[in-house]
């Protein structure tokens, strides 16, 4: 069975627009009734959100927010407008932008059907969010500091208002400054599991052939890449004999199961090989010698089954090139220092899904983005809502000055908010490179670090160097 390559992570702020009326999906509302808590992020949050992001510039019936439904808790909006797409996390405690895209659109129909990979990355993320909110975590992290901006409190802030009331909404805010701290992408390559990586691989009984694995196309990537920066591996091959071999297992009722595997007679190697690889499926250079170098990766890590290894089975294969990597736990402060250090790293993802679940697949985390900004966030006085948020000047919308509406009371506040994004190499010939996704938005930060459970679902690969 093929399995597809999913993702736990983890992205920069989309500069989105703000907008009065909004594309309403019957299921809005379909969130399960008795878990309202104070880590609930609502509509109105989430044009407040968009608004944080600079004056609107498009037309409220370009702005859609969709509700994405985990067993019967809302626990994701998917919201597009003019500018692209993005998931936000439906609880305070969750990273507020969990994925996004420039220049694109998504809708829920896509990301169960269209994006595999992302289809069962969303679903892993929406299960550790589900658990979040139904789990008792009083968590406070940046991720709430920045909804106290969207809710921000008039209490302590305006002598001329009494403690005791409420209903400042944010108008809109500035960009003061902003500075990008951003790696990557490190691999050059776009390579994948499929026609025509795969095109020196023998044929499984069903007359296809076999695939060249998840993980065997992340550690060919960095081989690429480690040649590329330290020239090792300095061989790689150009003639290659591929066979059919044949395992025996026995199923629950002693029954024979017969799987085919790859046999690799490698023939002949080069240096200048690696000069002549095709780095994406449009690229005009050689498949072929990819497709001998992945079949190199696959004779050391399981011939037998495509996916599914261990982070020491990796690492060994590594080490059969003249490198060497550490190994562990995810961790995106490790992430991030590898990263910094212009090295990738690998990721075994191991999640359980709504209906499926899958062997440890392997992807390449190989940007990292860093956005520090600083705003003059305006709030007006309104608790009746009565401000109607489409009176936007002609010269605030080409990025002039605010204009505050007459009539209300208001205030500035400067803020300043981190956002951390990654960028994954998925090893679908490119396919997902636009996405950036929160680096840390599931439970390895949010419940592993409570005490209350010890599991820890995913691996990662790092400090690939040479070996001494």
């Amino acid at each position: 069975m093929k399995n597809y390559l999913l993702f736990i992570f983890v992205l920069f702020f989309i500069l989105c627009s703000s907008c009065n009326e909004i594309s309403r999906n019957p299921s809005f509302t379909k969130d399960v009734e008795n878990k309202e808590t104070n880590y609930r992020i609502t509509e109105n949050m989430i044009l407040d959100h968009l608004r944080l992001q600079g004056t609107p510039k498009t037309k409220t019936s370009e702005t859609t927010i969709e509700p994405y439904v985990w067993q019967g808790d809302t626990v994701m909006y998917l919201v597009n407008d003019i500018n692209g797409w993005q998931l936000v996390a439906a609880d305070k405690r969750a990273c507020p932008i969990v994925a996004y895209a420039e220049n694109e659109h998504m809708s829920l129909a896509d990301l169960e059907n269209k994006e595999m990979y992302l289809r069962y990355w969303t679903q892993s993320v929406a299960e550790d969010i589900h658990m979040l909110r139904n789990g008792d975590y009083p968590i406070e992290n940046e991720n709430t500091k920045y909804w106290e901006i969207i809710e921000w409190n008039v209490k302590n802030h305006v002598a001329t208002k009494t403690e005791e009331m409420e209903g400042w909404r944010l108008y809109r805010s500035i960009l003061v400054s902003a500075v990008y701290n951003n790696t990557g992408p490190l691999i050059p390559t776009k390579w994948g599991s499929y026609d025509p990586w795969n095109s020196c691989f023998p044929y499984h009984y069903s007359g296809e052939r076999m695939n060249v694995g998840s993980h065997n196309v992340a550690i060919a990537q960095v081989l690429y890449w480690a040649n590329q920066e330290y020239g090792v591996p300095s061989y790689t091959y150009t003639d290659v004999t591929a066979l059919q071999g044949d395992a025996i297992f026995y199923d629950d009722s002693e029954e024979e199961v017969h799987i085919a595997y790859p046999i690799f007679l490698f023939n002949d190697s080069s240096t200048v090989a690696w000069s002549q690889m095709k780095l994406s499926y449009d690229d005009s250079g050689r498949s072929d010698y990819v497709s001998y170098l992945m079949a190199k990766v696959r004779s050391c890590t399981d011939p037998v089954q495509e996916e599914g290894y261990s982070v020491t089975t990796d690492v060994n294969a590594i080490n059969c090139f003249g490198l060497a990597a550490s190994y562990g736990n995810y961790s995106v402060d490790t992430l991030e220092h590898y990263l910094y250090q212009e090295t990738p790293v690998i990721v075994l993802t191991d999640v359980q899904t709504n209906n499926f679940y899958p062997n440890k697949l392997a992807c390449i985390v190989d940007a990292y983005y860093r956005q520090t900004r600083t705003y003059d966030v305006y709030y007006i006085y309104d608790p009746d809502n009565t401000y109607v948020f489409d009176n936007i000047s002609e010269e605030e919308d080409e990025g002039g000055p605010i204009v505050l509406p007459a009539g209300y009371d208001w205030f500035c506040q400067r803020n300043t908010t981190t956002m951390k994004f990654i960028a994954i190499n998925w090893g679908f010939d490119g396919q997902g490179d636009g996405v950036r996704y929160a680096p840390n938005n599931t439970l390895w930060d949010w419940i592993h670090t409570t005490g209350t459970t010890s599991v820890q679902p995913h691996k990662m690969i790092y400090n690939i160097r040479l070996a001494n």
